[in-house]
């Protein structure tokens, strides 16, 4: 079983103000309102049941730091956890479109689904903030196969489409609002952020291939 991050348990600054990420400026507006953002994306859909438990949590953040968030807390039906981040319109400077065709995309998770028929479990294990721009549901492989079958995965649509970054399972719950925030405001966020105990599974067959125009509206394309 994989060892939990201790930064997925202390992933708030200790003191001072908050300052949101800049990048969070192309997602969100100053007022809190999703802005346009298209790109596109592989992620697992979710069993209502945990949809019903994240929506509760996203109640409990909005109640004790709401000023601090966008607008709304992202919809239920919205929910995913994604595997890989593929092209989005941020990209544009170092491709102008999608390096890849949609047939690509397709045909590795059509060899996923046909590898890997089986479920994955994984664990959610706290609320947390992640990289100053999202409160998030950081989650962990339930088992050291687990772990290894979900980074076979990853590795597979990373040689379609290389990211910087190694994949951090998580649900984004909700954006934060840009701007500056005192610590009398942030701390309400750290009665929120404990540990969670709950495991769950994730079927090949949920993962699906979407587009999306904002962080909360996605279409699937296959």
């Amino acid at each position: 079983m994989q060892q939990i991050p201790i930064w997925y348990l202390d992933s708030m600054q200790h003191e001072g103000n908050f300052i949101t990420n800049k990048a969070l400026e192309l997602k969100v507006d100053s007022v809190g309102r999703l802005k346009r953002f298209s790109g596109e994306t592989v992620v697992f859909l979710l069993p209502d049941y945990l949809k019903d438990a994240l929506e509760k949590i996203q109640r409990e953040l909005f109640a004790v730091a709401g000023e601090m968030l966008s607008c709304n807390a992202l919809s239920k039906g919205s929910l995913h956890m994604t595997l890989h981040d593929l092209w989005n319109e941020s990209d544009a400077g170092k491709h102008s479109f999608p390096p890849y065709t949609h047939d690509d995309i397709c045909k590795v998770i059509e060899g996923i689904r046909r590898d890997y028929p089986q479920k994955i479990m994984m664990r959610a294990i706290a609320a947390m903030n992640m990289v100053n721009s999202s409160v998030v549901m950081g989650l962990l492989p339930a088992t050291d196969a687990d772990a290894w079958a979900l980074a076979d995965m990853y590795g597979r649509l990373d040689a379609l489409y290389p990211l910087n970054y190694g994949l951090t399972p998580h649900i984004t719950l909700s954006y934060y609002k840009p701007g500056e925030y005192s610590e009398e405001v942030w701390r309400g966020l750290q009665r929120v952020f404990t540990m969670k105990g709950w495991s769950f599974p994730l079927y090949t067959k949920d993962l699906v291939f979407q587009r999306f125009s904002d962080m909360e509206s996605y279409e699937t394309i296959y």
